[in-house]
């Protein structure tokens, strides 16, 4: 279609420079073709290409003709995800299209910038507008989703405790800590942001960390066992005052969290909450958190460290979502501009609840579950008799003067094999067999031979190996572990036990990532 220069049209018909579909329709052809001369066709077909790119964009936006992968890849969510939320808060709200843009280009906008992390001079170019076009638009937009859309998916409204406990608690995590029908289970941890040094002094003051060296505001996560998010709440300061124990203390005295737990309820925490943990006992929940080294200890007993990997057995589900929270919306990833540090929690709680709503549960129910829950249950009772033989035999001394010799199958050749299966079951999981990887790949020297060290015990041992792997943190440690199998069983029987002389190695709930290097390489 050719329209002639110097015709005329009222601003309602367009956006962003477009006639807008409603328009288009109305136009009635008069003339069918047109005489130009060579130097205006070519004018054009240079205009045409220029602008047809960012016109695409966003008369696909308008339009639904962006694919699926597309909306992926600048949003964060599917096509029908965005339709759905532009079509139940966007589209039903007081915020009018106008002249330089369309709603759903504005929740484009938006989603854009929390996506991808881009400065709004970028979005305006993409959008052919002005800056000021996109800043009244993600204003606009994330003050309707903050009214509307965050109360129905994230808080302690949005969920119910029924919904919590039914929908919400796994198999897995009611199993290890004995969770009843209607009990509810909550992790929580503290995250934080990295935002930019503000120019006032108090704030500086309350923003700055002494542990980081930069200015963050710190937020408390809690989550449903599922991955569910129930609040994040904050910003709160960096620094002394506001550790995590301070911060849940203050949710459970100035918000409705209290409310939301009931008398018997499980809170998941790591060593950061200490200080609130017999307050919270006190009030009658029940808080499960890692042991504490004691001081001029330098082991846990083999009863601690157990306990303490039932608390890490579940506390990733807290962790991966601080990760997806900032993989998917990666605003929240980088450093913040100050000029954003006033809209901080709004952004973020808007990307908790879009992830709430629209992205799969972490953790799903599994058979396999089952066999771990069991297994923590068979275990975690249990003394480290090998660590009573190693200390009693007085084996750390007599392996000073031994002949140790480089890892490899052909050493210690009727050591039991495991299938990758056997060996997650016996783990507990994937953790410590990724790092047992890292540590493989640490002790790999330039000729591709493996400078992990073993010793085989003599016969009146019994089938007992010993291996060195250096420290990953020290480089003048060096950790010594045991293991001791069985020749004339298979599968995880043939391991009769294990033990580490590393922090948590006592422990006979799973083992540590020093004995599943060793495991994996032999």
């Amino acid at each position: 279609m050719f329209i002639p220069v110097n015709n005329r049209t009222c601003s309602s018909h367009l956006n962003n420079g477009i006639f807008n579909h409603d328009a288009l329709e109305r136009i009635d052809a008069t003339k069918y073709g047109v005489s130009m001369s060579g130097e205006e066709l070519g004018k054009r077909i240079i205009d045409i290409n220029t602008k047809s790119s960012s016109q695409n964009l966003m008369s696909d936006i308008i339009r639904n003709q962006m694919s699926n992968t597309n909306y992926e890849m600048l949003f964060g969510i599917t096509k029908v995800q965005f339709l759905d939320l532009y079509s139940t808060y966007i589209e039903p709200s007081t915020m009018r299209n106008s002249a330089v843009r369309h709603k759903k280009e504005a929740l484009a906008m938006f989603l854009l910038f929390m996506r991808k992390n881009l400065d709004q001079d970028m979005i305006s170019f993409i959008f052919k507008c002005s800056q000021s076009v996109v800043s009244d638009a993600i204003e606009a937009v994330s003050t309707i989703l903050e009214k509307e859309f965050v109360p129905k998916n994230l808080g302690y409204g949005a969920t119910t405790r029924v919904q919590a406990v039914n929908e919400h608690g796994r198999k897995i995590i009611n199993g290890i800590f004995d969770i009843q029908e209607n009990e509810l289970a909550l992790i929580a941890d503290g995250t934080y942001i990295y935002i930019e040094q503000p120019q006032d002094y108090k704030t500086q003051r309350l923003l700055f960390s002494g542990q980081k060296k930069r200015n963050l505001a710190k937020v408390m996560m809690l989550v449903l066992p599922s991955g569910r998010i129930v609040e994040a709440a904050g910003a709160f300061g960096a620094n002394g005052t506001n550790n995590d124990a301070t911060i849940l203390q203050y949710m459970l005295e100035k918000t409705n969290l209290k409310d939301f737990l009931m008398e018997g309820d499980k809170m998941i925490v790591d060593r950061g909450f200490r200080d609130i943990k017999d307050g919270m006992e006190e009030a009658g929940y029940t808080v499960y958190m890692p042991e504490l080294l004691k001081k001029g200890v330098n082991q846990f007993q083999t009863d601690e460290a157990n306990r303490s990997r039932k608390v890490t057995k579940v506390r990733w589900i807290v962790e991966s979502v601080n990760g997806r929270v900032k993989n998917v919306f990666r605003f929240f990833m980088g450093v913040v501009e100050g000029r954003h540090t006033p809209n901080l929690m709004k952004y973020l709680r808007i990307a908790c609840a879009l992830l709430n709503k629209y992205y799969p549960p972490l953790l799903n129910d599994l058979p396999a579950h089952e066999k771990i829950v069991e297994r923590i249950r068979a275990l975690e009772h249990k003394e480290n008799e090998l660590q009573k033989w190693v200390v009693s035999k007085n084996i750390e001394g007599r392996l000073l003067v031994v002949d140790w010799k480089k890892a490899d199958a052909s050493v210690i050749a009727d050591f039991p094999k495991l299938s990758w299966d056997e060996l997650e079951e016996f783990f507990l999981g994937v953790y410590q067999l990724k790092q047992g990887r890292r540590y493989i790949r640490q002790h790999l020297n330039q000729t591709g031979d493996f400078e992990i060290q073993v010793f085989r015990h003599p016969e009146e041992d019994g089938s007992v190996i010993s291996a060195k792997l250096q420290s990953r943190f020290r480089s003048n440690v060096k950790h010594l572990l045991f293991v001791q199998y069985n020749t004339n069983q298979s599968g995880l029987d043939a391991i009769k036990g294990v033990y580490c002389r590393c922090q948590v190695g006592a422990r006979t709930v799973g083992s540590c990532s020093h004995v599943s290097a060793v495991r994996i390489l032999v």
